[in-house]
């Protein structure tokens, strides 16, 4: 499953997707994470005057949450295909559920 960055602020949720898989965290630098959505308009919590610092702000006050990841892949330089890529790596390292 695929979530939003946000879904982890709910321990319930945390919870819910430990217990039925892991929990795989994707982090790019704020530059990066810019980048990426400047140009998508439905993004409320960028829609401010420096979105380069409130992009850094929420990664900050979110880090305990991102930390409960049982794995972290900095997908900075990464294309997509080389996210899936680390991601496979990880898979053969898993015990059945």
């Amino acid at each position: 499953i695929s979530t939003g960055g946000g879904v982890i602020l709910d321990q319930k949720n945390v919870k819910d997707l430990k217990k039925n898989g892991i929990l795989i965290c994707l982090w790019a630098t704020p530059s990066v994470i810019y980048n990426r959505i400047k140009n998508e308009a439905h993004r409320p919590l960028i829609n401010c005057k420096n979105p380069k610092k409130r992009i850094k702000e929420l990664l900050e006050d979110r880090a305990s949450f991102y930390a409960q990841a049982d794995y972290t892949i900095d997908n900075s330089r990464l294309t997509l295909t080389g996210a899936v890529k680390e991601i496979i790596k990880i898979l053969p390292n898993l015990a059945p559920l």
